[in-house]
């Protein structure tokens, strides 16, 4: 359940009062996470690297389980492809085939909570694969390239 925002402040004010009042004893630190949304925890450590490292992991949790809490709304696919040409490093007679190999593919990868996304738009667009709230770079390119380096369509490949 998450905690409605006067509880959240009721928490936030205890750890700054607890801190401002000298009541953390030396050699200890109050850690809390859960400020403004997820899950609130309050943890006292000592303040060795161990438990640093420690936090790091419950803070990285926290985060993880309020990330998959969420529902990445579907990307328009196509439209992205076609408004983002730069994304498919295909030639201009092999674009189709290859929107419809990625759209393809992200109907498969929904079955299992995951997609292709695009990462970036407009000349630097870039497409993406994410499988729950890890994400990884993903490209998709011609095997033949023209004397710029750019994918060659039929016409440039049979001159060659």
């Amino acid at each position: 359940m998450e905690p409605d925002e006067k509880t959240r402040d009721a928490y936030r004010g205890a750890v700054n009062a607890a801190r401002r009042r000298g009541l953390v004893p030396e050699g200890q630190a109050l850690r809390y996470t859960g400020r403004s949304e997820g899950d609130i925890v309050v943890r006292l450590l000592a303040t060795d690297e161990h438990n640093e490292i420690d936090w790091y992991r419950i803070r990285q949790q926290a985060r993880k389980s309020k990330a998959e809490n969420k529902k990445v709304p579907p990307q328009d696919l196509r439209q992205l492809l076609i408004d983002n040409p730069a994304a498919l490093q295909v030639s201009n007679g092999q674009r189709e085939r290859a929107m419809q190999f990625l759209i393809d593919f992200n109907v498969a990868a929904a079955k299992h909570d995951q997609e292709v996304r695009l990462t970036r738009r407009g000349e630097h667009a870039k497409l993406g694969y994410r499988i729950g709230t890890e994400k990884w770079e993903l490209t998709l390119t011609e095997e033949h390239l023209n004397s710029f380096g750019r994918p060659a369509d039929y016409w440039e490949i049979k001159s060659t």
